[in-house]
């Protein structure tokens, strides 16, 4: 899947986000945050529901999500 935003495009299937047709390198958990809110969009999701998107076999703190989040912002 192909979703443009702004002056960015997301290659779900190539995992690959461009800006201005530049390659972003991202996280693979950062990757999969962003995908994940493309694909449920304008639906809000909590973090429970995010950590278990993400993270489902694993019990993780809340930093990795916040370092996740910090990722996708920058």
């Amino acid at each position: 899947m192909r979703v443009r935003f702004g002056e960015f495009l997301l290659d779900t299937g190539s995992r690959q986000l461009f800006r201005d047709g530049a390659e972003v390198r991202l996280q693979p958990k950062t990757f999969e945050l962003l995908d994940l809110l493309v694909r449920t969009r304008p639906k809000a999701l909590n973090k429970k529901h995010i950590r278990g998107q993400l993270w489902p076999d694993a019990v993780v703190g809340e930093a990795s999500l916040t370092v996740a989040v910090a990722e996708l912002r920058a």
